[in-house]
């Protein structure tokens, strides 16, 4: 008995049906019901929308393609969103298939929504891309990954339009009959997959302060939430809009090669950026907000004159406390009982450290403070163990808001250099300058850097590990987390060092160990011994611990 190979009616039937997008409902058997109950080109209001999911059609039988078909999913014009296929299909193989057939090729037992991998073709790959609601697309979109393990493919498309939905199936035609009997499929197809498009915010355009005095400079930030890879395309790019009649404002470094702005504000007014392009493809043209300016502007200013302070837990060391002064001034003076709210941030990466989490802050006596008769308000702020630079800004309704920095470091600090005779070792990517000292420190050692070297008949150097690192403050190990009882605990004020020991000899130990302390005392010499074994040297203190 011979088998014949053929097309069957069902493949007819499918492009039948799949080319009449008004009457899917005959051809219910083949795409499956609406389950979404949203109509076409539905409005969508807020950023995070989904439109669908709705039901991608396919066969229940490997031979079947399926033509550009309307999922009834509009997107809106202008508006981004991610577009997502999901679901798996499963392939059974028929046991029933005509036993003198050509052979079938081996199949994973599930394919993903990008297709089968078995041929560049991606056969039983959902394809998506942009029609109106009568006609069919020109080409598809690209969507990621394209493995035919992948549970789900999306990409970045803009609208207007509707997504249309094809399955081609190229080159598993695989169906036989014999003698001209009833057509049977290579494998029978079961599961579900679904498209649906989520609604994406537009890039934003972010002023650094608002409200504003007039001739402040204020920077304008471009951001996309859901994407790093967009660019300034060809065109204005950056430009100020003026709410007023005049229009005096100045841009500072507003290139399109860069992704902020600086504007010298003197009116009313916002930022427009020209031709965002974002994903490749995807094009828009955000604005700022408006940014006011205000005849009052809030002020942060030291008692002292200087918004410096040194770390906490230092014993007779430098303040920790730093008493500032708040208020709301306009051209006149300050402005009484206003209300001043307050807020601060640790910047990270600006004292030695580099945790990639947030430096702790410190604290205020008050995060919200009421200027009242004098116009002018006292809050303390207190220090953190770690040196770095503070962020504190002030806001009052109707005021310019205030933006500084507090300083928290050990002062007069500098970096021991790996110069002659001295070989610095122990930097780390969390901490990559830790040979900070006094000078009193960093004379000392390099005078014994100096003689070790002459000891040794100028063959050997003393090697120097941690000692501050750069603006001082705790000097956190084991854990390097901003732990405050993390080891290394006198390494704050550049008055400690570490050398190691043990790689010297005996004779060499010794020596070390009679020099630092006919210089500097008992109290100078610190032995470590076991598998890290090193001396800890100090200069200056007079008890210990020596912070």
């Amino acid at each position: 008995m011979t088998a014949i190979i053929t097309v069957s009616w069902w493949y007819r039937r499918a492009l039948f049906c799949a080319g009449i997008a008004l009457a899917v409902y005959a051809c219910s058997d083949l795409f499956g019901p609406d389950s979404s109950g949203k109509s076409s080109l539905k409005p969508s209001f807020a950023v995070g929308d989904v439109t669908g999911p709705q039901p991608v059609p396919r066969s229940d039988r490997n031979d079947i393609p399926i033509a550009w078909t309307s999922s009834s999913i509009g997107l809106l014009p202008g508006t981004g969103y991610r577009v997502l296929v999901s679901g798996r299909l499963n392939f059974e193989f028929n046991q029933h298939y005509c036993p003198n057939s050509p052979g079938r090729p081996s199949l994973p037992p599930t394919v993903g929504p990008a297709g089968f991998d078995l041929d560049v073709r991606k056969p039983w790959g959902v394809r998506v891309g942009i029609g109106t609601q009568t006609t069919a697309p020109s080409s598809t979109l690209s969507l990621q990954p394209t493995t035919e393990s992948a549970p789900e493919i999306s990409g970045f498309v803009q609208g207007p339009g509707v997504l249309w939905v094809k399955r081609p199936i190229d080159p598993l035609y695989w169906s036989c009959s014999e003698n001209g009997g009833e057509s049977r499929p290579g494998w029978f197809v079961s599961g579900s997959q679904t498209i649906q498009a989520i609604e994406l915010a537009p890039p934003d355009v972010v002023p650094d302060k608002n409200p504003v005095s007039p001739g402040d400079t204020v920077r304008f930030d471009l951001h996309v939430s859901w994407s790093t890879n967009f660019f300034i395309g060809s065109g204005t790019g950056w430009r100020w809009v003026p709410d007023t009649t005049t229009n005096t404002s100045t841009l500072l470094s507003c290139s399109r090669l860069q992704n902020f702005c600086k504007v010298i504000v003197r009116e009313r007014g916002h930022v427009e950026v020209q031709n965002v392009v974002v994903e490749g493809g995807l094009t828009f043209n955000p604005r700022s907000p408006i940014v006011e300016v205000a005849s009052s502007r809030v002020r942060i200013q030291s008692q002292s004159g200087v918004l410096a302070v040194g770390p906490s837990a230092m014993k007779g060391q430098p303040d920790s406390l730093l008493v500032l002064a708040i208020s709301v001034e306009s051209n006149s003076g300050p402005i009484a009982n206003s209300v001043v709210d307050l807020t601060i941030d640790g910047i990270e990466g600006t004292g030695g450290h580099q945790h990639g989490v947030t430096m702790p802050p410190g604290a205020l006596s008050s995060l919200s403070v009421n200027t009242g008769p004098t116009g002018v308000a006292n809050v303390t702020y207190t220090s953190g163990a770690f040196g770095g630079n503070i962020d504190i800004r002030g806001t009052s309704t109707g005021a310019a808001s205030a933006r500084e920095t507090i300083v928290i470091r050990v002062p007069g600090l500098s970096e021991l250099m790996e110069a002659g005779n001295v070989d610095t070792i122990g930097w780390t990517t969390l901490h990559p300058s830790n040979h900070w000292g006094t000078p009193a420190m960093l004379s000392g050692l390099t005078a014994l850097a100096d003689a070790y070297f002459a000891f040794t008949g100028n063959t050997s150097k003393l090697q120097f590990n941690d000692m501050s690192v750069v603006f001082g403050g705790k000097f956190d190990v084991n854990p390097a987390d901003y732990s405050t009882t993390a080891e290394h605990d006198e390494h704050r004020l550049g008055k400690s060092a570490d050398i190691r020991s043990k790689t010297l000899t005996a004779a060499q130990y010794e020596w070390v160990r009679r020099w630092w302390l006919n210089e500097y005392g008992a109290l100078g010499v610190l032995e470590h011994k076991g598998t890290n074994a090193h001396f800890h040297l100090r200069v200056g203190c007079t008890v210990k611990p020596c912070y």
